[in-house]
C-alpha cells in the first residue's frame, strides 16, 4: 500500500533524524555551539520544503509562481517572504504556547488554502492588478500562518530536547524555508517560460494550466 502523503509523517521523519543528532551533541557539550544549532535547524527548514514528501508546499509555490513571468521575479520574492513572515509568526506563537490549534484541523486547512489560491488564479479577481497583488499577499501570509501551525507541535517536541532556547532554532529553520523556496521558484518560472515558448501559450493560459496542476495536487493531498 502506498504510504499516505502527510505533513505529520514528513515532520516526524525529519524530527526523528534531527533529534538523534541533537542528543549526540548534547552528550558532547564541547562540540555544541549556537552555530551548530542554527545550521541544524537551517538544514531542517530546507528539507521541510525540498523533500519529495512536501507536496503541499510545493503545490502552493506553483500556485503563486504561475501568476507571474520571469521578468516579475521580484514580486514573487516578496510573496515568498510574506509566506516566511506568516510561517515565522505562527511557529513562534505556537512554540511559546500563545496559541494552540488541533493538528488535524490545521492539516485539513493546508490543502484547502492551496485550493483557494489556485481558484483565485483563475477567477476574475486575478485579472485586476490591484486585487491580484493584495489578495495574493493576504492568501500567502494566511498559508504561512497555517503551515507554521501545522509544523509547530513537532518543532516544540524537538526544542524540548535542547537547552539552547528557541531564537536560533526558529531563525535557522525559517531562513532554511526561505532559501529552499528561492530554489524552487526559479525552476517553476523557467519551466513556465519553456512551456510558453514550446507550445506558444500566453501568460493567462500558462496561469490556468499551472493553477490546474496545483489544484490537482491539493485535492490529492486533501483526499489522502
Amino acid at each position: 500500500m502506498r504510504k499516505k502523503v502527510s505533513l505529520i509523517y514528513f515532520a516526524r521523519s525529519n524530527i526523528s533524524n534531527l533529534a538523534r543528532i541533537l542528543e549526540d551533541l548534547e552528550n558532547e557539550r564541547s562540540n555544541f555551539t549556537r552555530y551548530t544549532m542554527f545550521n541544524l535547524y537551517f538544514t531542517l527548514g530546507m528539507q521541510h520544503i525540498l523533500d519529495t514528501a512536501a507536496t503541499d508546499h510545493q503545490a502552493y509555490l506553483i500556485a503563486i509562481s504561475v501568476l507571474y513571468g520571469l521578468k516579475d521575479y521580484k514580486k514573487i520574492i516578496f510573496l515568498i517572504t510574506a509566506f516566511t513572515i506568516g510561517h515565522s509568526i505562527a511557529l513562534a506563537a505556537s512554540t511559546l504556547e500563545w496559541v494552540s490549534i488541533p493538528v488535524k484541523l490545521v492539516e485539513t486547512a493546508i490543502p484547502i488554502t492551496i485550493i483557494l489560491a489556485a481558484l483565485f488564479n483563475i477567477s476574475p479577481l486575478s485579472q485586476k492588478k490591484e486585487g491580484k497583488v493584495n489578495t495574493a499577499y493576504l492568501i500567502t501570509i494566511m498559508f504561512g500562518l497555517i503551515h507554521g501551525l501545522g509544523f509547530s507541535n513537532y518543532l516544540k517536541e524537538l526544542l524540548n530536547q535542547s537547552s539552547e532556547g528557541i531564537l536560533m532554532p526558529l531563525l535557522g529553520f525559517n531562513l532554511g524555508v526561505e532559501c529552499a523556496q528561492l530554489i524552487i521558484v526559479p525552476f517553476v518560472l523557467f519551466a513556465g517560460y519553456l512551456v510558453k515558448r514550446l507550445f506558444r501559450l500566453k501568460q493567462e493560459q500558462w496561469k490556468i494550466l499551472g493553477s490546474g496542476i496545483a489544484l490537482g495536487m491539493a485535492i490529492t493531498i486533501f483526499l489522502s
